[in-house]
């Protein structure tokens, strides 16, 4: 770490501990399980999907999609860990499994599938990947993940943070375990991520990589950062008007549409996605 970044963590260490602080008592939690389905076949015709915040992320920012996805027919859960992400990862992916498994015996499924953005995506993985996570999931998908680390991440916001700086053993060993056989996992991403550096950064292995690449997407995020929808959360609104494209998944119609595919077509549908401009991998 060099004399500027060690500067600047100097700097924003009362933001990560303010961002602790928020984490602790302003946490509005969707985590509502739906009841189980009664008739034979409703299952199958109301997927069942758990959306995985991230850090700092509150689920606010899930309301949108959270909407849509219910008109498309899914049976959407909403999952918000209490301590937002900003604590460990490794710890994320246990809140993830226990969640997983709350939900799948409230509603007697024995799979759902999983849409998890940012650092929830990342836990998400070390879940799949470490912890058996694949015997619960029939497809996972995450979004700006940084599945190999990303250079700001030196500034260590909150202590998960230090677990996505490159080359850390937490993302290591998820490279060399690879994702389990016959598992579906798809990785969404932003060319021109203002979080993600690089943006390959979110490629994974043996996953479906989907890179949007749209201007049309990034020019109507960069509008959304003068009027940001507003969430509860101080450090919400703050990076809605940061790192607008980065959160262009929760907002954009395009994304999701996207994300529509990605839930509930084959992958060979998904890669002939259509709705913006994308770059398969």
């Amino acid at each position: 770490m060099n004399a500027k970044s060690g500067l600047l963590n100097l700097l924003l260490l009362p933001i990560a501990k303010l961002t602790e602080w928020y984490a602790k008592w302003s946490s509005r939690s969707e985590f509502k399980i739906p009841e189980p389905v009664q008739a034979e076949g409703e299952a199958k015709d109301r997927p069942l999907v758990l959306l995985v915040t991230g850090s700092m992320i509150v689920s606010d920012f899930f309301d949108p999609l959270a909407d849509r996805l219910t008109r498309e027919g899914f049976r959407v859960v909403v999952f918000q860990p209490e301590d937002l992400l900003t604590v460990s990862l490794e710890k994320s992916a246990r809140d993830i499994d226990r969640a997983v498994r709350s939900v799948l015996a409230t509603t007697g499924e024995e799979k759902l599938t999983m849409l998890a953005e940012c650092n929830g995506g990342v836990a998400a993985r070390y879940w799949l990947t470490q912890m058996g996570g694949d015997r619960y999931v029939d497809r996972l998908i995450t979004f700006v993940s940084a599945h190999h680390g990303t250079a700001p991440a030196v500034i260590r916001v909150c202590p998960s943070f230090k677990e996505i700086e490159p080359g850390n053993p937490f993302l290591n060993i998820m490279d060399l375990t690879g994702l389990p056989e016959g598992t579906e996992m798809i990785s969404v991403y932003m060319e021109k991520d203002e979080v993600m550096w690089p943006s390959s950064t979110s490629a994974v292995e043996g996953a479906l990589n989907i890179e949007v690449t749209d201007e049309q997407v990034n020019r109507r995020s960069r509008a959304r950062m003068l009027h940001p929808p507003r969430v509860h959360q101080l450090m919400g609104n703050i990076m809605n008007r940061t790192c607008p494209i980065h959160f262009a998944g929760f907002y954009d119609e395009a994304m999701h549409d996207l994300f529509v595919s990605c839930l509930k077509d084959d992958l060979e549908t998904v890669k002939a996605f259509e709705g913006c401009k994308v770059r398969v991998s």
